[in-house]
């Protein structure tokens, strides 16, 4: 048997803890620079200066990004989290769901005139 002393084990959790948050700071950071209307009426001015990039190659390239983020969020083992960081990762994994869930059945850049020449909805 393997005995590991406490303070280990928090440093450990610890860790990997901040390498999770780390990780979703990096998700919501491309989030906002990716639909920055959508941040600044969030109340972050950053990117006031721009608008989202709706021609058809970046509209796939996000949602190819949050087909891949999904899937390494659903990967992630949360059963011994503290319950606050489950509910955490919940939510931002159903952001990531409705973005999927848009770009999979509801197709709104597609119909939203918008987002530039209406496109046929797949």
């Amino acid at each position: 048997m393997i005995r590991v002393e406490l303070p280990v084990l928090v440093f450990i959790y610890l860790i990997v803890f901040l390498a999770a948050v780390f990780s979703l700071w990096i998700v919501y950071e491309w989030r906002n620079q990716q639909y920055p209307v959508r941040s600044s009426d969030a109340g972050l001015h950053t990117w006031d200066d721009r608008l989202s990039d709706y021609a058809p190659d970046k509209i796939a390239a996000r949602a190819q990004r949050v087909r891949e983020l999904l899937a390494k969020i659903n990967a992630i083992q949360t059963a011994n989290w503290p319950k606050g960081e489950r509910i955490d990762w919940l939510l931002f994994r159903a952001q990531l769901e409705g973005f999927a869930f848009d770009d999979r059945v509801w197709h709104s850049t597609a119909r939203d005139p918008h987002a530039g020449p209406l496109r046929p909805v797949p």
